[in-house]
């Protein structure tokens, strides 16, 4: 077992998961019930539904509150054909979802097809929908990589219903306004990192939040830049090992959430809105810095990008999407 400074990390149990009937199976499928590495989750704030990327499955699920928060819950509409491929149906490891805060528009990124697909009204869908529109090609069959878009990672909408993209390996982000396929903004991230631009986050204020190789970097009035001015601050977790993948912010807390997929660990940090220079963890969770851990209810194998939610019952609930263990696990 490989293990490192990491191991601190608290044993907390999760209180539900979704994609496995129990805590010690990572079973995956391609029922509507299962998945094969879930990333991430996007949800409708209008009519409280959720999007998961599963990743090797190409295709994203969606659930509807109900069943989101139900052992082997059931999605009740598929996103993309279950193909490996390039066209206006397949999707190439789809890795995030968003929505916007109306909820008239879905947006899908796809990191091997170098594009972003977007779906107006997506409460009325059918399965295996056609997108309205793609961002990063100039149609649904040429998908190579481009000067527009390049492996689309993270994303997220500020306050003015912009779209901000990170690309993985371009080392940067761009800004789409409200509406728009062009970018008016590109953020240049080379200096910072080298390794991946993962995932991005901005909170109600209009601060971007960007997991950037072993760092964060947070530019505190992203919504009304004109131009690239480099980040206001830079936070450096002393825990970080490898490689931050997951990002979030609990805006109810003021609490930042990380996620290091190579150290199966998940981090939390008070004061998200100030934090500077080197951090400590207030909490981990997971047995973390173990490689290849049992499957359980105090684990996380390949830990994908956090989402904070809150439930039915008015609980602020953090959900994790457990890559190997093909399930989203609640806390």
């Amino acid at each position: 077992l490989l293990c490192s400074t990491l191991c601190s990390g608290i044993l907390v149990n999760w209180t539900s998961i979704l994609g496995q009937s129990n805590s010690y199976d990572s079973y995956s499928g391609t029922s509507s019930s299962q998945f094969s590495f879930p990333i991430n989750i996007g949800k409708d704030p209008f009519t409280l539904r959720y999007y998961v990327t599963d990743y090797l499955n190409y295709r994203v699920l969606r659930f509807n509150q109900t069943q989101f928060y139900t052992f082997d819950g059931e999605a009740e509409l598929q996103i993309g054909d279950g193909t490996a491929g390039c066209s206006s149906t397949s999707l190439l490891y789809p890795i995030t979802a968003a929505v916007t805060s109306s909820g008239n528009r879905l947006y899908v990124a796809e990191i091997s097809n170098n594009r972003v697909f977007f779906y107006d009204n997506p409460n009325s869908l059918t399965n295996i929908p056609i997108p309205t529109g793609v961002i990063g090609q100039t149609d649904y069959i040429n998908c190579g990589s481009n000067a527009i878009l390049t492996t689309p990672y993270g994303m997220a909408l500020d306050p003015n219903q912009a779209l901000w993209i990170g690309s993985w390996n371009g080392y940067y982000i761009s800004r789409f306004p409200a509406g728009f396929m062009t970018e008016d903004l590109r953020l240049s991230l080379s200096s910072y990192s080298t390794i991946n631009i993962a995932s991005i986050y901005i909170d109600v204020q209009g601060r971007l939040y960007v997991a950037c190789g072993n760092t964060v970097l947070v530019y505190d009035n992203a919504k009304d830049m004109s131009t690239d001015t480099g980040p206001t601050r830079i936070i450096s977790p002393v825990e970080h090992q490898n490689r931050l993948l997951g990002l979030n912010v609990d805006e109810y807390t003021n609490r930042l959430y990380l996620t290091d997929d190579t150290y199966n660990a998940a981090m939390m940090y008070e004061g998200a809105s100030f934090l500077n220079g080197a951090v400590s963890a207030d909490l981990i969770y997971g047995p973390a810095g173990i490689s290849s851990p049992p499957i359980s209810e105090t684990s996380l194998s390949s830990p994908g990008l956090p989402f904070i939610d809150v439930t039915p019952a008015g609980v602020v609930t953090l959900c994790i999407t457990d890559g190997t263990g093909n399930r989203v696990v609640f806390y």
